[in-house]
């Protein structure tokens, strides 16, 4: 069963779901996922409801995006997205960021990238939470975009149709795509 709450008072969610596990609680061997907005905020909800309930069992909290990605792999078992995970992309983007300088397109991240290849290509605070947020983009696109990631997959960098639907500044990220295709051998 699929329950879908939402509010912009997390209080009152997170006291819902306590009530909900006291009057009824999973069986022993039922697997309760709640998706949540992000990590943190899932820290803060399974500390209301321990309070609470003075127990923390019954349930598992995950994110959105895991949770999301998890039914993907229930329904479509065949594309394995084991390449495809959140640490091979941020460390490919870190890896790509060298030959992305290459081109134009990529002036909105020219400071970062220049920095970097300037650093010996050592990855400071900044280089670590830029690839964190791009390869958060990227995972977000694969599980809620991937029509978008299909025309990417249709043309060649020189194509202008590569680019078709996006703003000026954000020419850089289907070609920062492709560079991560290239080195991750399995495609998305």
């Amino acid at each position: 069963m699929l329950n879908i709450y939402k509010s912009n008072r997390i209080e009152v969610i997170t006291e819902l779901l306590a009530k909900e596990l006291i009057i009824n609680p999973p069986l022993i061997t039922e697997k309760l996922d709640v998706a949540v907005h992000n990590y943190y905020l899932g820290s803060w909800m399974r500390d209301q409801i321990t309070i609470s309930n003075k127990i923390s069992a019954l349930y598992e909290l995950t994110t959105i995006t895991k949770y999301t990605e998890g039914l993907l792999i229930n329904f479509y078992p065949e594309n394995k997205m084991d390449s495809w995970n959140f640490e091979s992309i941020k460390w490919a983007i870190i890896n790509s960021l060298e030959e992305l300088n290459n081109f134009e397109e990529s002036w909105p991240l020219r400071n970062w990238i220049i920095k970097y290849i300037d650093n010996q290509k050592i990855i400071d605070r900044n280089i670590y939470k830029l690839t964190t947020k791009i390869a958060k983009n990227f995972l977000n696109y694969l599980i809620y975009r991937p029509e978008m990631i299909l025309q990417w997959n249709k043309y060649e960098f020189n194509s202008r149709k590569l680019f078709n639907n996006l703003n000026s500044n954000e020419l850089w990220q289907p070609i920062l795509f492709k560079l991560i295709e290239k080195k991750i051998p399995e495609k998305p």
